[in-house]
């Protein structure tokens, strides 16, 4: 049962991957007064490295991300008013290299609710009373293929369950999640690319970093600020770089 378990969360990390257009352009500072600071509101990592794969951001003068660098594919966003199907959406996400293009459509607290990729894939998003990601549905040519539902207490995610599997979490020690960091695939098990998060796009963080996934241990690292700069559990790790 737990090998199984295992082949799940492989195939949700292949589902989130993206590839885009090349490019080899920096990331722009960070700008002031945006939602990221309500997201991490002692400054977020510079660059995040999930499963090998690097991500980082620019942004324009209003703190809107305006690209979002993974490896060396940059991958430009647009916002206005984009219509497809008689269906209204907010934000356009130009794979130029994946010669796809996908609309990001936000709900009425500012975060995504719907996702309609290129490549006839749908996101289907919802949140909790403190703008924590409660539900997501993964749909494929307009049939669901994984959903996914959290349960919090106390503002942590204490369990997941997705097409049958339910996955446990502790938070032993109670330790702050002071740097917002987070990873729906690598940590909670959920399909959403990590590069939404650090956008600003799709909710709030818990307010604790787990230490426990059923049995297995997750474990953290910290710099001399005490900002995580590494988590590891047995099968996958992030970085961090501040």
């Amino acid at each position: 049962m737990e090998k199984l378990k295992w082949l799940f969360i492989a195939l949700i990390l292949c589902i989130g991957f993206t590839s885009c257009s090349k490019d080899n352009d920096e990331p722009t500072p960070e700008p002031e007064n945006t939602v990221l600071q309500k997201i991490f509101p002692n400054g977020m990592p510079k660059r995040i490295i999930e499963n090998g794969v690097f991500y980082s951001f620019n942004f324009d003068s209003k703190g809107n991300v305006v690209a979002v660098i993974i490896d060396s594919n940059y991958c430009p966003l647009e916002y206005g008013k984009f219509t497809v199907d008689g269906v209204e959406y907010d934000i356009k996400f130009n794979h130029t290299g994946a010669e796809r293009t996908d609309y990001i459509r936000l709900g009425k607290n500012g975060f995504v609710s719907e996702v309609l990729r290129g490549d006839n894939i749908k996101y289907e998003l919802k949140y909790n009373s403190d703008n924590q990601l409660s539900y997501m549905n993964y749909l494929k040519y307009g049939s669901s293929i994984l959903e996914w539902t959290p349960t919090y207490k106390d503002g942590d995610i204490v369990t997941v369950s997705s097409n049958g599997y339910t996955w446990e979490y502790a938070y032993e020690g109670k330790i702050p999640n002071k740097y917002g960091v987070n990873s729906y695939q690598v940590i909670y098990n959920c399909a959403l690319p990590v590069w939404f998060y650090y956008a600003g796009l799709a909710g709030m963080p818990v307010k604790h970093l787990p230490t426990h996934r059923d049995k297995e241990e997750m474990n953290w690292s910290y710099d001399t600020q005490g900002r995580p700069t590494k988590y590891k559990n047995p099968y996958k790790e992030i970085s961090y770089d501040w």
